[in-house]
């Protein structure tokens, strides 16, 4: 998270937090936001797993912190043009795009040279389409995508170590007995090591009242009643 908050102090920063599923891109994404929220007079949270949705949600942020009441009364995509111009303008905001499937549907979305914007996405940086394979975003240098934006940095959010689970698990206050072997199979071959699963893993232990051995009987027995209801109940409906 450090990595974050510092990267978003940097002017026009353009930071792109990426991964697999669970990883707890957006729980990072939140917390920094958080941590660096005195850097800002305005915060936005756009929900960018689609085009509509990401619409809605500039729009609710210029009604809310940016634009006042009678620039509102005209269509959707003018509130959007008079936000971005605003934006663009001023360097005191933070717009976080959270879950970006699709890298060029931020093109006509992004402030040019102004404030910060923090994005999540499940999508490889390649698909970000940098304008040159060696023009990587880095500390001392923006990368133009082939989209239209820039991004000045990429942050990679990794797996677990089978260690690292152990010891998330055991700070949350569960107690691992099993063998080594069984325990890093499980972890590593069943919630593969996800953040996120590790950690409603562990909630789920500790709010149940669970030995460890039970979770794992439990656990198989859900992900087969799962499995079974989906692909005999539901697909024949």
């Amino acid at each position: 998270m450090e990595s974050i908050t510092k990267s978003l102090s940097l002017q026009r920063s353009r930071v792109l937090l990426h991964s697999e599923g669970a990883t707890g891109k957006t729980t990072l994404a939140i917390h920094s936001a958080l941590k660096s929220s005195s850097n800002y007079t305005a915060c936005g949270w756009i929900n960018a797993n689609s085009e509509s949705q990401l619409r809605l949600g500039l729009i609710l942020f210029a009604a809310k912190s940016i634009l006042p009441r009678k620039e509102l009364l005209c269509s959707g995509n003018e509130v959007i043009k008079k936000l971005i111009k605003e934006l663009e303008r001023r360097d005191d905001w933070l717009l976080i795009f959270d879950g970006v499937e699709d890298p060029k549907m931020l093109k006509n979305y992004i402030p040019e040279d102004k404030g910060h914007v923090l994005i999540t996405s499940r999508t490889k940086l390649e698909d970000w389409n940098t304008v040159s394979s060696k023009d990587k975003p880095s500390k001392n240098r923006i990368a133009r995508t082939s989209y239209g934006f820039k991004l000045s940095k990429s942050i990679e959010i990794p797996c677990f170590t089978t260690e690292e689970s152990i010891k998330m698990l055991e700070a949350m206050g569960v107690k691992i007995e099993n063998p080594k072997e069984e325990t890093e199979l499980f972890l590593s071959k069943k919630i593969k090591n996800l953040p996120l699963g590790i950690f409603i893993l562990g909630r789920w232990i500790t709010s149940e009242a669970l030995e460890w051995n039970q979770a794992i009987t439990r656990f198989f027995f859900f992900f087969f009643f799962f499995f079974f209801f989906f692909f005999f109940v539901l697909k024949k409906n």
